[in-house]
């Protein structure tokens, strides 16, 4: 499966308000300094017009789920432990390069969600807010299963899980 014509381009996802953070191919690292800054965000306009970059996106006031499938870890498994089968919820998902998946939401309402490397649903699934990257097509390796939209049109991230990643980030401050 490819990336379908109508798949946002990173000028739409920005002027849809997504923090982007162009990435160069080689080495793979940020293309830009400070991007994880706000003010990077008014620096984007060259980077915009480079086809050679790939593109992420810094969940700022959404949340990505990272669901991986690497190293042992079967993150679309663990989700359906829980009870989710992201085949039937409505949200934008991204196949990765290693076949894993972002599930795109918004941030639920109350206190934001924090995510990191650390914070973890189950093994598998690695929640990604404020903190992390997301890569997105057309980045090389991540095809559209279903395309992002303006922020404002994403579901919210399901209660139950919202719930589950509030405990795990809770825990993880307490034991840093």
């Amino acid at each position: 499966m490819t990336t379908p014509p109508d798949y946002p381009l990173p000028t739409e996802l920005h002027a849809w308000g997504y923090h982007l953070v162009p990435w160069s191919r080689n080495p793979r690292l940020p293309a830009m300094k400070g991007y994880l800054q706000p003010e990077s965000q008014q620096r984007l306009t060259g980077y915009l017009r480079m086809p050679s970059l790939d593109w992420a996106i810094l969940p700022t006031d959404t949340v990505c789920l990272d669901l991986e499938m690497k190293k042992g870890l079967d993150g679309i498994r663990d989700l359906l432990d829980m009870g989710f089968d992201w085949r039937e919820m409505t949200c934008p998902a991204t196949k990765t390069k290693s076949c894993g998946l972002h599930l795109w939401f918004r941030q639920p309402e109350g206190a934001p969600l924090v995510g990191g490397e650390r914070v973890r649903l189950a093994p598998g699934i690695e929640c990604k807010a404020q903190t992390g990257t997301c890569h997105i097509p057309p980045s090389v390796g991540y095809t559209c299963l279903r395309p992002l939209r303006p922020k404002e049109e994403l579901p919210m991230l399901p209660d139950t899980l919202a719930e589950k990643w509030r405990s795990v980030q809770t825990v993880r401050r307490e034991t840093k």
